[in-house]
């Protein structure tokens, strides 16, 4: 009979022993792996969070600079545009100035051609075809002098 109260003692000993350590087992297990979702959550969210900011921030920068950029392409274009616009055109006013003036020249001579034929035509014939009133007088010059250059002066010309 006193064989069994040691052997009882001896499993209840064992017993208690083996639970404890099964309990503090499964609570490192427990921690262990709360601890490493904690971690991979934490790295995942903050590569996410960076990624999208870097590929944000150089889209925009980006777009910026090239709509920049053509916005001052087409400025120098449309400045080139004018530039050229009141060359020619001063070009042509120049030239049709010029026209003008000969014209007048013309116009002189023609009058004064007329008006002197006219008199020895009618002071040869009878006086009755003579003009009862003096023709007008022409003009001794134009009324339109022509520049001496253009009025915006360019020192490029063109090779025609």
């Amino acid at each position: 009979m006193h064989t069994t109260p040691t052997t009882t003692t001896t499993t209840t000993t064992t017993t208690t022993t083996t639970a404890a350590a099964a309990a503090a087992a499964a609570a490192a297990a427990a921690a262990a792996t709360a601890a490493a979702t904690t971690t991979t959550t934490t790295i995942t969210t903050t590569t996410t969070t960076t990624t999208t900011t870097t590929t944000t921030t150089t889209t925009t920068t980006t777009s910026l600079l090239l709509l920049l950029l053509l916005l001052l392409l087409l400025l120098l274009l449309l400045l080139l545009l004018l530039h050229y616009y009141y060359y020619y055109y001063d070009y042509y006013y120049y030239y049709y100035y010029y026209y003008y003036y000969y014209y007048n020249y013309y116009y002189y001579y023609y009058y004064n051609f007329y008006y002197y034929y006219y008199y020895y035509y009618t002071t040869t014939t009878t006086t009755t075809t003579h003009p009862t009133q003096p023709h007008p007088t022409p003009p001794t010059h134009p009324s339109i002098h022509p520049p001496t250059h253009p009025p915006i002066n360019h020192h490029h010309h063109c090779s025609q």
